[in-house]
């Protein structure tokens, strides 16, 4: 079922409407080459990250992920997250001790309810 409003299929697509550009746009061909031996490299470098993840120990692996938050812009962003979060919980800490809500009770209600004594006061 077609929706109002909905363009036909032909003009969906992502054809364009000009013949000379669409031959220019045949034509077009990228010259560029990788540079020599890239294919090996990327290959070489994949098989070593694989034998060092399966060679490794689960403490190994664990110091090195704490030995790579040394750069300084991870650190950055630590401390603007802790500094973010701390002053969120103390903003809702102050908050939420400065008023009291209407279903918390008093202490004095409290200790009414347990007490039978000073119900009667």
């Amino acid at each position: 079922m077609r929706s109002r409003g909905a363009t036909s299929p032909k003009a969906m697509k992502n054809e364009p409407s000009d013949e000379s550009l669409s031959a220019l746009l045949q034509d077009w061909k990228i010259d560029a080459e990788p540079p020599p031996r890239f294919s090996e490299g990327v290959w070489r470098r994949i098989a070593e990250r694989e034998a060092e993840t399966l060679s490794t120990s689960w403490a190994v692996r664990w110091k090195q992920w704490l030995t790579g938050f040394n750069r300084s812009r991870d650190l950055t962003w630590g401390a603007v997250a802790a500094v973010i979060v701390t002053a969120g919980a103390g903003w809702m800490g102050l908050r939420t001790n400065g008023s009291s809500s209407p279903s918390a009770p008093s202490p004095d209600s409290y200790l009414a309810s347990v007490d039978p004594y000073r119900m009667n006061q």
